[in-house]
């Protein structure tokens, strides 16, 4: 199994839009927000997630975080499925007893650079933004760096976690699920 490496940043509205324009418009393009939709099952040992966004289906396991060093690290496991296969996965989630926790949809846009790390660009539904850079330790420090947010704190929380704690009646309906 794979193991995830991801530094996440909460940026106000304004260094997010500078980083926006460091990345795609001096570089005369424009980033492409779509709407990405999650959805939260629980399992034991983590939790499996349903990401539905473009028209690619994305089915995720992800461990117990790992906290032994300075980004966010946990084991995952991934697979990909047209859109059209989104209503077989969740009758298949539901025939094995599956129930879903939490859903929210988040707008994202992905900058990849040339030699493979991804930069994400988040904006929740709360409205908070965050950028979100994966790939090794040393690849996402060095794009931390190059992006000028080392000076920022590092988001332990997930997605999940900060929208739940954000809201009570979000966690009333999340329960005891693992977070991611």
């Amino acid at each position: 199994m794979a193991i995830e490496t991801e530094a996440k940043i909460r940026v106000s509205e304004e260094d997010f839009n500078s980083r926006i324009k460091q990345l795609w418009i001096d570089n005369l393009s424009e980033p492409v927000f779509i709407p990405e939709h999650n959805e939260f099952y629980e399992v034991p040992r983590g939790f499996l997630r349903l990401k539905r966004f473009g028209e690619i289906i994305k089915v995720t396991f992800k461990g117990p975080r790992q906290e032994s060093n300075e980004f966010n690290s946990r084991e995952e496991l991934e697979f990909h499925y047209p859109l059209g296969q989104y209503g077989e996965l969740k009758r298949f989630y539901e025939a094995i007893g599956l129930k879903r926790h939490f859903q929210y949809t988040k707008q994202r846009a992905d900058y990849v650079f040339d030699d493979g790390p991804v930069a994400s660009f988040d904006i929740l539904p709360n409205g908070e933004r965050y950028i979100e850079i994966e790939d090794s330790e040393e690849s996402v420090r060095n794009i931390v760096s190059l992006l000028n947010l080392q000076n920022f704190p590092l988001e332990k929380r997930s997605y999940l976690e900060i929208l739940t704690q954000k809201n009570g009646d979000a966690k009333d309906r999340c329960g005891d699920c693992r977070r991611t």
